[in-house]
């Protein structure tokens, strides 16, 4: 403990007060001064009593203290220089102020370095008090109970103990300095952006590959005349009388805010997306990213620039196509898709083993507008045919071909350059004039470009829990699982024989060949 000498300056005369005061350390780098009473002003004599004091409270180390317990129950020697005798409804609690989550807040804050970065970028702009300070201030509030500036000047920053965390005084909380905060805060956006998707990766290994992106807007309850910004446009509030600002957000899978932008009000959607795009490889890089937006930002100009980026991207179809989409299929085939719906449902909820599940009974009571296909080497028909189990592969097929009708059923080809896939195939071809169903072409999709095989691989390895060189691990033979163009796919070796093959799409796609509930690339 310590006494502390106040000197204040009133009506032109210089008044001097006293206080004891303990310091407090707060964390390895930071230690306050915490004030235990407010002595006023004291004369020579008081002061050296008080000095005394402190002295009896320290004396032999700063563990010992007074011993809080009167002396009328013989616990206390008489004579004892450091017993006093407590009054216990004399007691009172005045003024309590929370601590903890104030403390864990502003650790936090020391974690993602954010304390350090703002004493740098505003070391020449102290004041009073630092403002590094007040920009913690009231990140700690949004982070413990979210109020406004004035809020936190009014009501928040007096229940808590920020002060002590923060080392500072009341002044930290003072409502404009509050409000100036922000503006100088704003001044260094692009570099907090970088800081914080920086340490976002050195703490977590986090990456920035899929980014998602969407628009919201915020009104004004006035005129707002010195928000330029400020437009009356489409209100998602339903507020069209009022001034509006739209803000645009960036965002990780795993919602870190990457990126941040202000609109004006009228802004249409799909006009911000190169301005959202030119900001995020100036903070972040110009490396190959997979963008997710909604059906308003969608437009062949807005798909062409990101493909001329080198970018991906996964949108959803906007609603003049969708709705061209339901007229087409209705007749025929939107059927289809709610029995697809349907069995995939079901399969989760009713006939979840392991792996979702349907029996042929409940296919063939949804199968209206589905089309089949016998699947790859671990479908029925050929699990039946490995064991030359011929019987056994034409009634599978049959029933097959009773479910979904002779034309809604295909026996289907593929060659990944696996022998027995082309054993198989041979079988096939054989067995389709012999039950009288058509064939297919497909190639077994599970990444999308050749060079990805690899990292399949990886994936694999940590999908089942085996490293690269682990005996027996599940792999796959080739490298040929990846989305073929139908080009690619003429050139197969079944592809050239016109006569074993057939396109579906030239059976039951042409009315979908300009509508979609997915565009992607």
């Amino acid at each position: 403990m310590n006494l502390k000498r106040h000197v204040v300056r009133k009506n032109g005369k210089q008044h001097v007060y006293y206080s004891l005061s303990e310091t407090i350390r707060i964390n390895k780098n930071r230690t306050v001064q915490r004030r235990v009473l407010n002595l006023g002003e004291l004369n020579t004599t008081q002061t050296e009593q008080w000095q005394r004091s402190i002295e009896v409270i320290e004396a032999e180390g700063q563990s010992r203290q007074h011993r809080l317990f009167t002396d009328r129950e013989g616990r206390a020697p008489a004579d004892a220089a450091d017993a006093c005798e407590v009054i216990l409804s004399s007691l009172s609690v005045r003024r309590p102020r929370e601590f903890g989550a104030c403390w864990l807040g502003s650790r936090l804050w020391q974690e993602l370095g954010l304390d350090e970065f703002f004493s740098a970028v505003l070391h020449d702009r102290r004041g009073s008090v630092e403002w590094a300070k007040v920009i913690e201030l009231l990140a700690v509030n949004r982070l413990v109970a979210p109020e406004s500036e004035l809020g936190v000047h009014q009501r928040w920053y007096a229940t808590t103990a920020m002060d002590v965390v923060l080392g500072t005084d009341d002044a930290v909380a003072a409502k404009d300095r509050l409000y100036r905060a922000l503006d100088k805060a704003l001044e260094h956006k692009e570099a907090l952006e970088r800081h914080l998707a920086q340490r976002w990766q050195d703490l977590f290994g986090a990456k920035c590959d899929l980014l998602l992106y969407d628009l919201t807007s915020t009104d004004f309850e006035g005129q707002a005349g010195e928000i330029p910004a400020a437009r009356r446009g489409y209100s998602r509030d339903s507020r069209p009388d009022a001034l509006q600002l739209i803000l645009a957000m960036v965002v990780t899978e795993e919602g870190l805010p990457l990126s941040y932008e202000v609109f004006e009000g009228n802004r249409a959607d799909v006009t911000t997306l190169e301005e959202i795009l030119d900001s995020v490889e100036r903070k972040h890089g110009k490396l190959g990213r997979v963008w997710v937006f909604d059906r308003g930002i969608v437009s062949e100009e807005n798909l062409n620039l990101l493909r001329s980026r080198g970018a991906s991207y996964l949108v959803a179809t906007p609603k003049r196509l969708l709705t061209q989409f339901h007229k087409d299929l209705l007749a025929k085939d939107w059927t289809g898709y709610l029995n697809l719906c349907r069995l995939v449902t079901d399969a989760h909820i009713d006939g979840y083993y392991y792996k979702p599940r349907i029996d042929r009974e409940h296919l063939a009571r949804h199968s209206e507008g589905l089309i089949g296909l016998s699947a790859c080497l671990n479908g029925e028909v050929a699990r039946a045919l490995e064991v030359d189990d011929w019987d056994g592969a034409r009634r599978l097929a049959g029933e097959y071909g009773e479910i979904f009708g002779k034309d809604g059923f295909f026996l289907e080809l593929q060659d990944h350059g696996l022998p027995e896939q082309r054993r198989l195939n041979e079988q096939l071809v054989r067995l389709a004039p012999e039950v009288g169903l058509p064939l297919v072409v497909t190639n077994d999709l599970h990444y999308v470009h050749q060079g990805q095989s690899e990292a399949h691989d990886v994936l694999l390895c940590v999908g089942t829990g085996n490293n690269l060189d682990t005996p027996g691990r599940l792999k796959f033979e080739t490298h040929d699982f990846w989305l073929k163009s139908a080009a690619q796919m003429a050139e197969s070796s079944y592809g050239s024989k016109p006569n074993r093959w057939l396109l579906i799409i030239q059976c039951y796609g042409q009315k979908l060949r300009r509508s979609s509930v997915l565009h992607s690339r």
